[in-house]
């Protein structure tokens, strides 16, 4: 990969445009169109296909765009408007676990009702109500890059499951996220897709999470549990 990202860095000095070939790439660059790098063409490959996957990756599309990051984030700063993620507030992941996982690994008393909502802040995000986890928790990644979303709204409807609890993990901003949401929302919109505002992490293990769970999800709680 270091070939690549010689090639690329080169192709800057020059002021070349990254993945020029598609005009609407080139267009958030402010550049104009240029035939790509055959490299290009296989990182840009490995983006669209993990982007534009429905709900849940394989693992093979996993696996080519984590072999593609440290090509990408060598030249982050000089393509922000592709690479770069552009909210500086929480990144945000929505998850679904079964509700014994959620009491052993989290800490949480169900003792009482009044124990159980003593644990947790109502808060408001993006206009939705919401209970925040007094404690902060850490989250492991199983896969070698993981998708998120600056979207809390988005990532509440990846959590939906009717089975298990759905629960919304919230992290700080920092270097292992890759992905403006301009450029990843272009790339949904090909396939047909919503506006995701997705960004992609190669960290294996997030500390200092935020844990949120819904108003729908916690009074569903209350319900079945007290």
């Amino acid at each position: 990969m270091s070939y690549f990202v010689n090639k690329i860095l080169k192709e800057f000095q020059y002021g070349k445009t990254l993945f020029g070939s598609e005009p609407e790439f080139a267009k958030l660059q402010g550049k104009k169109f240029e035939e790509d790098l055959p490299e290009e063409n296989k990182i840009l490959g490995d983006i669209n296909r993990f982007i534009s996957a429905p709900r849940g990756h394989s693992a093979i599309e996993n696996k080519n765009l984590s072999n593609d990051f440290s090509a990408l984030k060598s030249i982050v700063n000089k393509v922000p408007e592709l690479l770069k993620p552009d909210s500086e507030h929480y990144y945000y992941r929505g998850i679904s676990i079964p509700l014994n996982v959620l009491k052993r690994s989290y800490n949480m008393s169900f003792k009482t009702e009044e124990e159980f909502r003593k644990q947790f802040n109502i808060y408001s995000i993006e206009g939705n109500d919401c209970y925040i986890y007094k404690r902060k928790v850490n989250l492991k990644s199983k896969k070698a890059v993981s998708s998120w979303t600056t979207s809390y709204a988005v990532a509440t409807v990846f959590s939906l499951d009717y089975v298990h609890v759905s629960i919304v993990v919230a992290v700080k901003p920092d270097d292992s996220f890759l992905f403006n949401t301009n450029f990843t929302n272009t790339i949904s919109s090909y396939s047909g897709g919503p506006k995701e505002y997705e960004i992609v992490s190669n960290k294996k293990e997030f500390t200092n999470c935020l844990l949120i769970i819904t108003k729908e999800g916690f009074e569903e709680i209350l319900n079945n549990e007290f």
